[in-house]
């Protein structure tokens, strides 16, 4: 945290994205138990 907080200059935009990097794994996770809703979210786009 303390990192990105350095290198951006904003300490709003390092919880950001650390918040989206959480968000990401949490789908990937999602998406690596359960192949069916992979294939739904692929046929989406």
């Amino acid at each position: 945290m303390a990192t990105t907080t350095s290198l951006t200059g904003n300490a709003s935009f390092g919880v950001l994205s650390i918040a989206v990097l959480l968000v990401v794994a949490l789908v990937f996770l999602l998406l690596q138990k359960d192949p069916t809703r992979a294939n739904v979210l692929r046929h989406r786009r």
